[in-house]
């Protein structure tokens, strides 16, 4: 591998057990300073939180699988198999938003010393989703989806200098009509 690639193959399971290190001694240590800071991210962001680290642990339990590949209650999200799913997984959905809880935490950390030191730090917000995402597994209503969850029409761009026959990413493209009526933050 040359010198300036990142073997990902080897960083993605030693960052996985970093996090197991750190959730392990986290949760040992019940008088962490660190807990009512957690406990308030968890509330404040329980509006997408909760959804995104059950997908994480139910795309652990099923190896990876796209989500519409688990079992169809899964799939639908049955209130009984979600709950299951909850318990079952409990410890591996709370280490998801312990992970979670610490990206936030440390992407704070880094825009206040980036602003301190006169640096302007500008985001690449992706516009579109997964088709294998918390947001459409959750949310399924507010893409424009066929019976079987898989999206009728995919973002992409068309023919350009760069790329002659244009591109199709495979995002599904929002429900407009939807989204106008759902209250989101």
């Amino acid at each position: 591998m040359p010198e300036n690639a990142v073997d990902y193959n080897a960083v993605i399971p030693f960052k996985h057990r970093l996090i197991e290190k750190v959730w392990t001694n986290f949760r040992a240590t019940s008088h962490s300073a660190l807990r009512p800071e957690y406990d308030q991210f968890c509330f404040e962001q329980a509006h997408w939180l909760d959804d995104y680290a059950l997908f994480r642990a139910l795309k652990v339990r099923h190896g990876g699988a796209c989500y519409l590949d688990w079992p169809a209650q899964l799939v639908h999200r049955e209130a009984a198999a979600l709950a299951r799913a909850r318990r079952d997984l409990a410890e591996l959905i709370e280490q998801v938003r312990f992970a979670q809880f610490l990206l936030f935490r440390q992407g704070k950390r880094l825009r206040e010393y980036a602003r301190a030191a006169g640096v302007h730090l500008i985001g690449d917000l992706p516009f579109f989703v997964s088709p294998d995402s918390s947001d459409v597994w959750a949310n399924p209503e507010l893409f424009l989806l066929d019976e079987q969850r898989r999206p009728r029409f995919v973002a992409g761009v068309p023919p350009d200098y760069f790329s002659p026959q244009g591109q199709l990413w495979g995002n599904p493209v929002y429900n407009w009509e939807a989204l106008q009526r759902t209250d989101y933050r």
